[in-house]
């Protein structure tokens, strides 16, 4: 899962920038190879941009939001089958976090994949603990 701002803005304010872009895109390729469900959704993609193609997610299914949480009425019926979510993305103290809030009150697991997420500020980025699972990239695909 992945929430976008446009690729000039990424790079100049967003930490860590091309280290989140390589890790999620492992994450990514390695869902395609165990056939798991990706979703994605977009902040506003008529003012803030497109998902970044370095992900390689031209084939999968974009939701466009306009709040912060991804759990928006078209893509919540797709995620009820999953009862476990790994989540990637931007920003980590709204987008990522208001995503997770959302997906612990429907029940489900969420594991926040910490050299995958960031934010414009160091101090927004470390928000993570809010009551999931944080964890490296190493730890879900140690090859």
């Amino acid at each position: 899962m992945w929430n976008p701002k446009k690729e000039w803005l990424h790079g100049k304010t967003i930490k860590f920038f091309p280290e989140i872009v390589k890790t999620s895109k492992r994450m990514v390729d390695a869902a395609k190879i165990l056939d798991i469900p990706i979703f994605v959704t977009e902040q506003y993609p008529k003012g803030l941009g497109h998902t970044v193609p370095d992900l390689g997610l031209a084939d999968i299914k974009k939701y466009e939001k306009t709040r912060f949480s991804m759990c928006v009425p078209d893509l919540v019926p797709a995620i009820n089958d999953s009862n476990n979510i790994i989540l990637v993305g931007i920003e980590a103290h709204a987008c990522v976090l208001q995503t997770t809030l959302d997906l612990l009150e429907k029940g489900k697991n969420v594991h926040v994949v910490v050299d995958a997420v960031s934010s414009r500020t160091l101090p927004d980025r470390l928000e993570l603990d809010f009551g999931t699972s944080v964890v490296l990239s190493a730890i879900l695909l140690p090859f």
